[in-house]
Order: structure tokens, then sequence, then C-alpha cells
């Protein structure tokens, strides 16, 4: 079913100009339980750092509204990589209170706050994850993304063309080629929907007998050509191209464009064989062709070298619903070098052209692809980070390097096809952060490590009140240390001038050198 995310609308020029704000729908979860919201964000660059602010932010505990105020987060640093744009902050944020100036905003009373926030934005679409330590423990999304980068209908819920049709799905009633209006193969409506949903309806695929020949019920977000009455003839497939101007009863086009490669394609299947059949050596399938938009039919016709990856499953069984997860096949197809496009999805009540039983039917519902982002390692230098794990996302070390940590010598290794890494070095209090981001295609996951590095205070000899100055008091501070007074603040290393490990009467003279200049 449609999903919702944290994400923001924003396009790279409004970045690189004055703030604009989005509005959209927040999901915020407070101790297991998500609700949903609208909200409004504003994104601006400043130089070469991006100030975010979340407006007006409410949420809900035990059933009572919590008016919490603006959240704003300034000086971000950006990582950049492969057309996207990755933001990580965590800092402590004084929250103002919000616009309506008749509500209670509880947020300026909370004092400075955590707040931690990890964004991804590419063209017009960008995803914003919030984790706000308030009153209680606050993660929050916000979505503009949509089906973007996803079949759309793909829950089928939506059935406004006249032919009976899903919406951006296509059987027989919309296909082409001069037995199209033969065709008994069907594609309808059912409220037979898989477990758990909250969904109303699936997509449910039915052969039929013409004349003896099984009509195999097939189903597609390309378009079905119905051109040979033998039923194995390729003049007989699922087609797609995305330079064609044909469209469909709602005039949608017959293709679906990509704007990342998937990993997998995942759905809810349910099949069952005419005539309460059984037969083991008959099944249905799935295929989902990753290419270049260029033609590309199914079955195919010839040798087609605009192929980036396929993912296909020939043996889906009799059975209630269950959920598939089919990868993408890339490494067969690499040789093609082509680039991801669109995606052909065919669905059909038998792996083979005209075998099967009248009757047979494969249901289908909320079908999803995967954009994976998958960290496996983390790297300096060529060496695994110490105690490095991948759900550990946060660690602490004392850096004893020569200069400052260079991102360069940092990388993370991650499992994900159109999956993007950067890394980001900042100088902080006491040291260095080094933020280390993998992103998804999608956006819509992104996993962030930091490492947190402490530098060891470098000492000022003869600074024995840690006033960051050499002067008298030190003097007097550390001869009450000789006897025994205990003074407070009190730095032994600062006070021990000679390095011999005692402070005594000797390093009293030398901090009265260093006072006069002698040295």
């Amino acid at each position: 079913m449609k999903h919702l995310f944290l994400m923001t609308a924003v396009t790279l020029c409004s970045l690189a100009s004055m703030a604009t704000d989005f509005t959209g729908s927040l999901n915020v979860t407070v101790n297991g339980t998500t609700a949903q919201h609208n909200a409004t964000i504003s994104i601006d660059q400043n130089g070469g750092n991006y100030n975010l602010l979340l407006k007006n932010f409410t949420y809900e505990v035990d059933g009572v509204t919590k008016n919490v105020g603006n959240i704003a987060l300034t000086g971000i640093p950006a990582l950049n990589a492969g057309g996207k744009t990755m933001l990580y902050a965590d800092q402590k944020v004084a929250i103002a209170n919000g616009d309506d100036a008749s509500a209670t905003w509880i947020g300026p009373s909370l004092g400075e706050v955590p707040v931690k926030v990890l964004a991804r934005i590419m063209d017009d679409y960008a995803v914003v994850d919030f984790q706000m330590q308030l009153q209680d423990v606050v993660a929050a999304q916000f979505n503009n993304v949509g089906d973007h980068f996803q079949i759309p209908n793909s829950d089928f819920e939506d059935w406004a063309a006249s032919s009976g049709e899903p919406d951006h799905w296509h059987g027989f009633k919309s296909a082409s080629g001069w037995l199209a209006s033969s065709a008994k193969g069907k594609l309808g409506k059912d409220t037979d929907v898989r477990p758990g949903t909250t969904g109303t309806y699936s997509a449910v695929v039915t052969s039929a007998s013409t004349f003896g020949i099984i009509n195999n019920g097939t189903m597609t977000n390309g378009q079905l050509n119905a051109g040979n009455m033998s039923a194995t003839s390729t003049d007989n497939h699922s087609h797609m191209d995305v330079n064609s101007t044909a469209t469909d009863n709602n005039g949608a086009p017959f293709y679906t464009a990509l704007y990342a490669a998937p990993d997998a394609i995942k759905t809810w299947i349910k099949y069952t064989q005419g005539g309460n059949n059984n037969n083991s050596n008959h099944h249905a399938n799935l295929s989902a062709i990753a290419f270049d938009g260029s033609y590309y039919q199914d079955p195919e016709n010839k040798i087609y070298t605009n192929v980036a990856a396929k993912a296909v499953d020939t043996l889906i069984v009799n059975g209630d619903w269950r959920q598939l997860s089919i990868p993408f096949d890339y490494n067969t197809y690499a040789s093609n070098n082509a680039s991801v496009e669109a995606v052909l999805v065919t669905i059909s009540t038998n792996a083979k052209p005209g075998q099967g039983y009248s009757g047979d039917k494969v249901w289908v519902d909320d079908m999803e692809l995967v954009y994976n982002a998958n960290v496996t390692n983390f790297t300096h230098l060529g060496n695994t980070i110490s105690g490095f794990n991948p759900d550990v996302h946060e660690y602490t070390f004392t850096w004893e390097g020569d200069g400052n940590p260079e991102a360069s010598g940092y990388a993370l290794t991650v499992e994900g096809k159109s999956a993007v890494t950067a890394v980001n070095v900042e100088t902080v209090e006491n040291g260095y952060r080094v933020v280390a981001i993998a992103t998804s295609g999608d956006l819509m996951t992104a996993n962030a490590y930091v490492i947190n590095y402490e530098v060891p205070a470098v000492g000022m000899p003869g600074d024995a009140n840690e006033d960051d100055k050499v002067d008298v008091n030190d003097v007097t501070t550390t001869i009450n240390y000789i006897l025994s007074k205990n003074p407070s603040p009190f730095n032994y290393d600062n006070a021990n001038v000679n390095g011999d490990n005692t402070v005594n009467v000797m390093d009293v003279t030398l901090i009265i050198n260093l006072i006069l200049g002698i040295h």
C-alpha cells in the first residue's frame, strides 16, 4: 500500500537562493505509535552549508497534543555524490515559539534539546529524518517523493479506467495486435487482498480457453500485443518503449520511467489453478526487466542489448498469499552497458504460453521496487574501523595522527546498485567529526556513520590554575599544592614544569622564570 516517509520537495535552484517553504505529510513516532500530520519545512543554502527549519512542530502522546514550536538547525555541512546532496547534523537546539500566538508552545521551556537530522536531496525530491529528545523521544519523517521511484498504482487501489483495468496497468482490453479483441485472458479488480493490508483491492488475472487453446491471464505496466493464433509465438508479448506516444484509456503512456536502478522487486502473490487442479508442473511467473527505455518486448523475439538487468521468477507455485522478493540480476547483462531508464513488469498465470488450465488465477497486491543502501564495511586507509558493526552508527576514538583526518581516507562499502556514499570531516570542539553517509537510489534509505575523534589537550607549562596564562597566581597555586592545601583547580602536569613527575620548589622557581621570561 502507499507508504509514508519524511521528506521535503525542494529544487536545487531554490536551495541555492532564498529559503523556501514546503508543505507535506509528517509521520511522527512516539513510544512506538505513529501519527500523521501536515507540516512545513524550510531549507536554504548558507554559503557552503545549509539551514533547516521545521515549523510549528507538534506531536501526540496518549491522546494529548504537545505544541513544540519552530525547530531550526543551522550551518549543516553538505556531502555530495551522484547528483545527491546529503546533510547530517547533531546539534543542541533552542526551540522558538510557533507562529500561532494563541497556542501554548512548550519548546522554549525545554532549553537546548539534542536534535539529529539526516537529509537527502535530489532534483525536486528530498528525504529528511529527525530524531529529537523533547519531553519524549520523538522521530519524525516528512514525505513528498510519492511514487517517483516506483511503478504508479503498485498497490492497485486506483481503477479509473473504463476498461476495468487498474490505472497504469494493462491487460488484453488495452492490447495492440489484430487478435486483441479475441483474447480471452482477463484482468480485473478483486477484494481478496493480501494479509495485513489496509487496502481494499488487488488485481487478478484469469486464464481462459479459446478453441481449446489456453489464453494465459496476463497483466503488464507496458502494453500487451496479441498478434498470432499460436500461443508460443513471440508476436504475443508485452512491450514498452518510452518514445511511444500511445496512451491507455486514462491517457497515460504505456511505460514506466526509472530514475534509479532498483535492487529487487517485491510483491504479494496468490496463485490458484483452475478446476481445483494442483499440477506441480504448472507455475505462474513474474518478470521485471530494467532497460534503457528503447523498444523491448517480453518474451523476446531477438537478442536485446538494451537490457541492464532482469528479475524473473518462473516457479510461482499454487498456494495462498505470500510475499516474493526477486533480485535484479545485473551481472549477466553487464556487457550490454545499458542504462536504467525504464522497467517492464509482466505477470502471467503460466510461465509457458498456452499452458495451464482455464480459470487459473493470479492475484497481485502491494508491489514495490527495492533500493538498497546496506553498509557492510567502514574503512580508514583500507583498514576496517576498530570494532565496526553495521548496526552501530557512532564511534569515539582518540586522534593520534599527524595533522587533520582527511575525508579521502575513509570509505563505506555498500550494497545497492544505485546507492551512493560520501564522507565529510568537520572540526569540532576538542577534536574532529567524521561523517560517512550511504544513500539508496530512491533516497528512502540512508545510513550515517559518525566517528568522534578526541584530540588530547595540550597543556601550558606553568599554568597550574588552568586559566590559560602563566602569572603569579600559578606560583601561589603551586606553593599551596606543595603545602598540601589542595588548591582547585590545579593541573599537576602543567605545574610539573621540569617533567620529573614531582611538583616541588624547583617547579616554583621555573614558573617564576617563565613569568620573568628567563629560559
